[in-house]
């Protein structure tokens, strides 16, 4: 309402955008799709099971204001739910086996906890922790000894979680003058890690080897986000940062240092739905490198016109 009077309202109950789960080629063609179309939902972090064969992806309900994760079978395009508490899971992430999926959830506070389920559905969620801060999951590492993960949003750094003996986290990579890490990814043999990492005003990618963390590379050179490898570790993928550009780059691990070659574009991603936490890929890619799951926005019904009226309370005494 205005100083003056005059009444401005919106659409009711107007939707404006969904998300879908599109499938494209390295050129950008889109080739397929996963999941429902139309409705609510918006999915969120969707990751590909090690075989390739499963997608574990959150799926918000506007209506609830809850987000569960949902596994489903690329082949038969069934799927199960694994979360059923009223709250935020989201972020999953695969065993190298793929029996089990780790994700956080917010249930028992404003705060992620990292929890643990079979991903067939079967037995009840397990606490892995919960440390008062952000936990917020990444990557697994390909021995399953080690969950990556991120505890802080703000001032990030890279934790591990291991998980054998006493399972005391400890930090991987710390974020020191200024530079704050991010978005963990373990290479395919698990001696490499790829990931963000925030300096001068931006984001940008870098390989850093594991477990000794010792030496760091710099993969991209205009901004770099959201790593992912191809499955024989001899090509890296990330989002330029600005631009939401899909690029690729060769890599060589064979070696003390990494050889790095020059990042080209593969295709535009837009429009992508954003993600409800920052950590989140809205893309994962198959295993020969040649296909990519995107979470693409959707219009599903027209904007509402803005309608005004003058004079309301004079309708009102009528």
């Amino acid at each position: 309402m205005s100083r003056n009077g005059i009444l401005a309202y919106g659409g009711v109950g107007s939707k404006a955008e969904a998300s879908r789960l599109l499938w494209f080629d390295r050129g950008g063609k889109q080739i397929g799709e996963v999941g429902e179309r139309g409705g609510s939902n918006v999915y969120t972090a969707p990751r590909l099971s090690p075989d390739g064969k499963k997608l574990a992806v959150s799926v918000g309900d506007p209506a609830r204001g809850a987000t569960d994760i949902w596994v489903y079978d690329l082949g038969s395009g069934t799927r199960i739910r694994l979360t059923f508490d009223p709250s935020i899971n989201s972020q999953p992430i695969w065993s190298p086996d793929g029996s089990e999926i780790v994700f956080f959830s917010n249930r028992l506070s404003s705060f992620p906890q990292m929890y643990r389920k079979a991903s067939n559905g079967a037995g009840k969620d397990e606490l892995l922790l919960n440390s008062h801060g952000q936990d917020r999951p990444d990557d697994w590492s390909p021995d399953g000894k080690y969950i990556m993960y991120e505890p802080n949003s703000s001032v990030n750094t890279l934790w591990l979680l291991p998980l054998f003996g006493e399972r005391k986290p400890l930090v991987f990579i710390g974020g020191e003058a200024g530079n704050f890490p991010a978005q963990g990814k373990f290479s395919p043999d698990g001696k490499w890690l790829a990931h963000a990492e925030y300096g001068q005003g931006r984001l940008e990618l870098y390989l850093t080897p594991f477990p000794s963390s010792a030496g760091k590379w710099q993969v991209s050179a205009d901004g770099g986000q959201y790593p992912r490898w191809r499955g024989d570790g001899k090509e890296l993928f990330f989002l330029a940062q600005n631009d939401a550009i899909l690029m690729a780059v060769d890599v060589d691990l064979n070696g003390s240092a990494p050889r790095i070659g020059i990042p080209k574009k593969l295709f535009d991603v837009h429009p992508v739905s954003s993600p409800s936490n920052p950590q989140a890929s809205p893309y994962d890619v198959a295993e020969d490198g040649q296909r990519f799951l995107v979470d693409s926005m959707e219009h599903v019904s027209p904007p509402q016109p803005i309608n005004v009226v003058i004079n309301w309370e004079a309708q009102l005494k009528k």
